[in-house]
C-alpha cells in the first residue's frame, strides 16, 4: 500500500460514524440482488481569500471548494450539502484516497490559478482555509445472482443506475 494514501480501516478498527450526504435510500428496491454500500469521499473547504490589487481597492471574499481526493480534482461549488451521521457496517467498501494535507495544497493551488484568471492582480492572493469537512457520498452496489455476473451500481442521491460486467 502507498504510505501517502489514507485508509478508513486502520489496524483492524472500523470508524463507527461518518458524515454522509442526505439521500433517498428508503425508496430503492431491487429484488434477488445482494446489496453492498460504497462510500465515495469528498472534502468540502470553506475558504477566505484576500486579494491585493495594484490600482484598485483590495478585496476579501469567501469561497467554497470541493475536492475529489481519489482523482485529485478540485471543483467550485455554491454550498456545502446537507448530511446525516450514520454507522458504517463492516461490509462497506471505501476506496483509498489522498491525505488532507495533499488536498489542502491542491485547493490553494486551484484557488490561486482561478483568481489570477478572474481578477487583474499582480500579487499572489492570500488563501486561508476556514473550515474543512470530509463527507462521503453513498453508492449502492448490487450483485446479481445469475450466470451473466452483472453488478449494478446505483447513485443514492440521483437514482442513476450503472451496469458493470465482471
Amino acid at each position: 500500500m502507498n504510505s501517502d494514501k489514507e485508509p478508513l480501516h486502520k489496524d483492524g478498527e472500523i470508524q463507527t460514524s461518518i458524515k454522509v450526504i442526505k439521500d433517498s435510500s428508503e425508496n430503492l428496491s431491487i429484488n434477488n440482488l445482494s446489496k453492498k454500500l460504497i462510500y465515495y469521499p469528498l472534502f468540502h473547504y470553506q475558504i477566505q481569500i484576500f486579494i491585493k490589487r495594484f490600482w484598485f481597492k483590495s478585496r476579501s471574499e469567501p469561497m467554497i471548494v470541493t475536492v475529489d481526493p481519489i482523482r485529485k480534482l478540485p471543483m467550485l461549488c455554491d454550498v456545502i450539502p446537507e448530511f446525516n451521521i450514520i454507522n458504517v457496517g463492516s461490509d462497506s467498501i471505501i476506496p483509498f484516497y489522498e491525505t488532507s494535507q495533499v488536498c489542502d495544497q491542491i485547493v490553494i493551488k486551484f484557488v490561486r490559478k482561478y483568481l489570477f484568471r478572474k481578477y487583474p492582480i499582480l500579487f499572489p492572493p492570500t488563501v486561508s482555509i476556514m473550515n474543512k469537512i470530509l463527507i462521503y457520498k453513498i453508492f449502492f452496489q448490487f450483485q446479481s445472482c445469475n450466470k451473466e455476473n452483472i453488478s449494478i451500481l446505483q447513485d443514492s442521491i440521483t437514482g442513476e443506475i450503472f451496469k458493470i460486467k465482471g
